[in-house]
């Protein structure tokens, strides 16, 4: 029989954004929380861990991650020399890395080769200790367009729905396509549509076939909009870029809201970026600084929150200069535009899992699974607790 295990911390932020509540005990029975329950009443022969001062919460979700990716300075480069035993080992130290600091659930949003299926097979089989994965397979692109090198390159419908259908087969969660060019890949444009609007909605119409969701790779208002009218459920990035200004455009983010489109910002790493002294490739083509870059990506946001969007949290984690705990920062940013560290919270937590289907995550509820995190102190008061992890649970297996 499964152990028992009995947490009592001072504080349970069971459903984010919802206030902490005391008192309460979590019991946790293999892979799955038991009860919720009052703290006096401990189960015989439970195994009891107390947190005093500390915080239970929902382990995190990071909504847009690279596992193939390494995080450095070259990150295309880097990619392009690594056989896929290497970028096997690659994703799983990367995996390891976000699950100590309390990131329990990862959406990849472009390996390379399907490595990443095969980094969720050995986790599921306990070959090693790591988060739930999501994961796409490597991005839909067009020919030598955006992440080419990641194996997805299409030409005609023949071969989207065959690439679809491929994805689908090896068990991809979900299909991702790089709707315009990006900064990561020299020669691609990162406003212009690498798809026509009617080749977008077939790939939608494809994956919706298969029980699939969309998620599109867009930066430029135009590629927004047309994604928005195909059909996709997430933008990625949303970065309403033109030439030398980002603004977002009043309509398309009202056709999001109501269309129930998600918005996943990745606005972290353009901190990274100017804290470093660096241009982001994207700033660059558009001719910004990464300083005038960042503060543009920041109004966006707290457009995208007062119109109604949906808006979750994703770190961009693997691409240039973005670490695997960059979820945190991206988590502060995101309070910043929400006016609310709960409400941040809940981006990378209960709202994420809503917005991405993900069940038996994202909350501490009787019969979800047990993917926890304890942190030192109030979160929701001080998002500076997250930096202070006590525990990881990932699902039932403390670390």
């Amino acid at each position: 029989m499964d152990e028992l295990i009995v947490l009592k911390p001072e504080y349970v932020l069971a459903d984010p954004p919802r206030p902490a509540t005391t008192g309460r005990a979590v019991v946790v029975r293999g892979q799955c929380i038991e009860a919720v329950s009052s703290a006096g009443g401990v189960p015989v022969h439970a195994k009891v861990l107390e947190f005093p001062g500390a915080t239970l919460m929902p382990g995190l979700i990071d909504a847009h991650v690279h596992l193939t990716l390494c995080g450095c300075c070259t990150p295309r480069q880097t990619m392009m020399q690594e056989a896929n035993e290497i970028l096997l080992l690659r994703a799983a130290e990367n995996a390891r890395q976000a699950l100590h600091v309390g990131i329990t659930t990862m959406r990849d949003c472009g390996d390379r080769d399907e490595v990443t299926f095969r980094l969720r097979e050995a986790i599921l089989r306990g070959v090693l200790p790591g988060p739930r994965l999501l994961l796409s397979g490597p991005p839909l692109t067009s020919s030598r367009g955006h992440c080419y090198f990641m194996g997805g390159e299409v030409e005609g419908r023949d071969d989207m729905a065959r690439k679809i259908g491929g994805l689908v087969t090896r068990g991809a969660d979900f299909i991702k396509v790089m709707a315009t060019g990006g900064g990561l890949t020299p020669g691609t444009d990162s406003l212009a549509l690498q798809f026509s609007a009617d080749d977008l909605a077939f790939i939608v119409s494809e994956a919706g076939r298969a029980n699939r969701y969309v998620a599109a790779h867009a930066h430029s208002p135009e590629s927004i909009r047309v994604c928005v009218e195909a059909g996709v459920r997430t933008i990625e990035h949303a970065s309403f870029v033109a030439r030398g200004t980002i603004a977002a455009d009043g309509a398309i983010l009202q056709a999001m809201s109501s269309q129930g489109v998600i918005a996943v910002p990745t606005n972290i790493p353009a901190v990274h970026a100017t804290r470093a002294g660096r241009t982001l490739g994207l700033a660059r083509q558009i001719g910004l600084t990464s300083e005038q870059f960042l503060e543009g990506r920041r109004r966006v946001l707290v457009e995208l929150i007062s119109s109604g969007v949906r808006v979750i949290a994703g770190s961009d984690a693997g691409a240039t200069g973005v670490p695997f705990d960059s979820l945190l920062g991206e988590i502060e940013l995101l309070a910043e535009g929400f006016g609310s560290a709960a409400r941040a919270i809940a981006a990378a937590t209960s709202e994420s899992a809503d917005s991405l289907g993900i069940s038996g995550a994202g909350r501490i509820r009787e019969g979800m699974f047990a993917d926890l995190l304890i942190v030192a102190g109030r979160p929701e008061e001080d998002l500076q607790a997250l930096r202070k992890p006590l525990l990881v649970i990932s699902r039932g297996r403390i670390l």
